[in-house]
């Protein structure tokens, strides 16, 4: 096979420029690369920049993000200070949120809605022992829509807790294991064959680093248990292979430090990076496109190979949480200054910031959480503290980065039965690109 990729253009205002501008420019790329003769190149110019046009002046329509939809939800106790802690997507479109109300005890919950912010349903949960008090960290779903939620449990000085929800909302099973003499979970991922993987901190005689790995039934498969002076993890990810990526922060004899570490799908030890530029690693975000790590931290965002080499740094972004599209976009929900305002940035692959955009009603918001639909939306949640009453607040935006359209084309210079085909990308300042590869 062979790649062949021909950049258009670098920008097309397709508002401004005529349409034969454009299409010269795609018959360019035929003749380039698909060497097709005259008149069949020309015809097949003007068909494919009729579509481009038409999908180009959509986009410019709205090339800033589009909030779709918002919903607030105050059910999780009788007082105050609902908060959304995290947010997860199934491949369905469903949104699962996990929230508190703070007051002692403080009372988890999860709440489920649907693609168009529809509520579903919601549930408040213990630690299994009917005692609530639970502090939730963090949620994910795996392939068939449960939904896996973590955390710390009032149980005794406290305990992981894992538990597993159905799509209905019944509590398949809750799992409160054993590590050490007091331990948190704050990260949860979900593998390909829907194992779970839970990272966090365990306290003994000292604080370490903890994950542990249970199938779907729930059996713990392994745990392990990293350092032995003041360790904690706070985010994890499983790449297909099932390797396991840990960030958080390490203590080298002097103070805390940043810590990244990846372990093989059976918890033993692979490698580990503690010179991150970027602070205290507070999540971790696989790109499905190259299988690099966005690590997240106190002053941007980190990129790392899978075997731990740093790549880059995306300097000046920060927030407290990131997550990635499947073309590799990055989006990081934090708070914005003035307004105190919930905020959600998005960033290129190249580390350039694409949109952002800032939620204000008038309260005080702060966005803790962001997720990625199958669809492209991308949903945020957090909360409004100043609010009367107050709540969790769910966000859902319209992702306008680009609108994409693939070609099947025969080269007239390919054997019979050989095709190629041709990505042609609208982005949402008009620009055209076209890619051609041999499948």
């Amino acid at each position: 096979g062979w790649v062949g990729m021909l950049n258009i253009v670098d920008r097309v205002e397709v508002n401004t420029v005529p349409a034969y501008v454009l299409m010269r420019q795609v018959e360019a790329l035929f003749n380039h690369v698909l060497r097709l003769p005259f008149q069949r190149r020309r015809w097949m110019s003007w068909i494919v920049c009729a579509s481009l046009v038409v999908l180009a002046s959509k986009v410019m329509a709205d090339s800033v993000p589009g909030l779709l939809w918002t919903s607030t939800y105050n059910g999780l106790g009788p007082c105050c200070l609902n908060s959304g802690r995290a947010i997860a997507v199934d491949l369905s479109g469903s949104i699962f949120v996990v929230g508190v109300n703070p007051p002692s005890p403080s009372v988890p919950g999860v709440v489920k809605y649907d693609s168009l912010g529809r509520l579903l349903w919601s549930r408040t949960f213990g630690s299994g022992n009917g005692v609530n008090g639970d502090w939730p960290y963090a949620i994910a779903t795996d392939s068939v829509g449960n939904a896996i939620v973590v955390g710390k449990a009032a149980v005794g000085s406290g305990k992981f807790y894992v538990l597993k929800f159905s799509p209905s909302g019944m509590i398949l099973w809750t799992r409160t294991p054993t590590i050490g003499l007091s331990d948190r979970a704050q990260g949860v991922a979900v593998d390909q064959a829907n194992n779970i993987v839970v990272a966090g901190m365990s306290f003994g005689a000292y604080t370490t680093m903890a994950v542990a790995k249970f199938d779907s039934s729930g059996n713990l498969l392994w745990s392990r248990t990293i350092g032995q002076t003041n360790e904690e993890a706070y985010s994890v990810a499983v790449d297909p292979l099932g390797s396991i990526y840990l960030a958080g922060r390490f203590f080298d004899g002097i103070g805390d430090v940043y810590a990244l570490m990846k372990f093989d799908s059976g918890g033993n030890f692979m490698t580990a990076n503690f010179n991150g530029p970027v602070g205290r690693a507070n999540s971790i975000v696989l790109d499905p496109i190259s299988g690099s790590l966005f690590v997240g931290g106190e002053s941007g965002i980190a990129v790392y190979s899978p075997s731990l080499v740093l790549v880059g740094v995306l300097s000046g972004v920060s927030g407290n949480g990131i997550a990635v599209n499947s073309s590799g976009s990055i989006f990081v929900a934090g708070e914005n200054t003035s307004p105190a305002a919930a905020k959600v940035t998005k960033i290129g692959r190249d580390g350039t910031s694409l949109w952002s955009t800032i939620y204000w009603d008038g309260n005080q918001s702060r966005a803790n959480g962001v997720a990625i639909g199958p669809q492209g939306q991308v949903y945020v949640v957090g909360d409004e503290p100043t609010a009367s009453p107050d709540y969790i607040l769910t966000l859902a935006y319209v992702n306008p980065a680009r609108l994409e359209s693939t070609l099947d084309l025969a080269p007239s210079t390919a054997s019979v039965g050989q095709w190629v085909r041709v990505a042609l990308t609208v982005t949402n300042t008009g620009g055209v690109n076209a890619n051609g590869v041999s499948p």
